[in-house]
């Protein structure tokens, strides 16, 4: 949850240093896109490891019949799971707004991004003496 709410802010930082134009330091749209990408990659890394995949196994099963009493078992066991993750409702919205911000500050960048009329171009004001 934590990473999520990490790469919400880094994909802020990339978007509002962008929006202000920081000429001062202008790698601070990429360190904020950086940390929103690895915020988002980390947590979700830790959300499939809390969710406990761990183990992989593969089990030989005969043709699936269901009784009626199966499939009330069955699906008292998805409205369970159903419950479960509509209490992971922060953390879905957190990723969401995480993936938003990180899109949001890409679409800048990939939007300002223009030939200039002399490779060694700059957007600093030229030196006069």
């Amino acid at each position: 949850m934590v990473a999520f709410v990490v790469a919400a802010l880094g994909g802020a930082t990339a978007s509002i240093s962008d929006l202000v134009g920081v000429d001062t330091f202008p790698s601070l749209s990429g360190i904020g896109l950086a940390v929103a990408l690895f915020g988002t990659g980390f947590g979700l890394v830790a959300w499939a490891k809390y969710v406990g995949f761990d183990e992989h196994v593969a089990e030989e099963r005969p043709p699936l019949t269901l009784t009626d009493e199966d499939r009330a078992a069955l699906r008292a066991q998805l409205d369970e799971s159903n419950e479960e993750l509509g209490r992971r409702g922060i953390l879905t919205g957190l990723f969401g707004l995480s993936l938003a911000a990180m899109a949001v500050a890409l679409a800048r960048l990939a939007g300002q991004r223009r030939p200039q009329s002399h490779p060694l171009a700059t957007r600093c004001a030229p030196y006069h003496r």
